[in-house]
């Protein structure tokens, strides 16, 4: 559905070509599309920067921050720096979270920037869920951000939480715990033919045997 909708757009110019892109990409990256992922990056980034508009222009920043991670490191700190930037001179606003901050969350740890996030959603009275999950993944907790994921309904960003919690176990030497996460993952991966992070997850799985 999404490869028809973009090619519509790419025929007939619409906003919602920038969404469409990094639901897209999840997806490739899922499925181990990573020249699929970064070429919808880029695209969603291109239109969004031009839109201009914080609630398409941060989840295409976060987007490219996590696809682009495992092989520029530097791209994906800029990109989450901006974002976090304009957040913090917005006053850390709620809008448009859903759309971003699991992306972000993702990122944020590996490029050193947990202070910085922690610190502009803590000054939420009432966070909503998306920022407690993206709060819990950031601060090390990746089984605490699963649950409220799943509380949310958020099938990947659950199961992708879980794979993290998992590797943790795994290396802490939890195994049956460990074992827990991975069977919660998996079966979601599999239900969506989510083959890298199947093939993650079996690999783990083998590791806590």
């Amino acid at each position: 559905m999404l490869d028809e909708l973009i090619g519509e757009f790419l025929e007939h110019p619409f906003w919602m070509e920038t969404p469409c892109r990094w639901v897209r990409g999840r997806m490739r990256l899922a499925r181990g599309d990573a020249k699929g992922a970064h070429d919808d990056a880029e695209r969603a980034l291109e239109l969004a920067r031009a839109a201009k508009d914080p609630q398409v222009l941060w989840p295409a920043l976060a987007f490219a921050a996590r696809a682009f991670l495992p092989t520029d490191r530097q791209r994906a700190d800029d990109h989450v720096a901006e974002i976090l930037s304009e957040w913090e001179a917005q006053g850390c606003p709620l809008s448009s979270e859903s759309d971003w901050t699991a992306d972000a969350a993702v990122v944020i740890p590996l490029v050193g920037r947990e202070a910085e996030f922690l610190a502009g959603a803590g000054r939420a009275q009432k966070p909503w869920p998306w920022r407690q999950a993206a709060s819990a993944y950031v601060s090390g907790n990746p089984s605490a951000a699963a649950e409220i994921y799943r509380e949310i309904g958020a099938g990947p960003d659950e199961a992708f939480a879980r794979l993290r919690a998992a590797d943790k176990l795994v290396r802490e030497g939890r195994r049956a715990e460990a074992d827990v996460e991975l069977d919660a993952a998996l079966s979601f991966w599999r239900s969506v033919g989510a083959t890298a992070y199947v093939r993650e997850g079996e690999a783990l799985l083998a590791a806590s045997a």
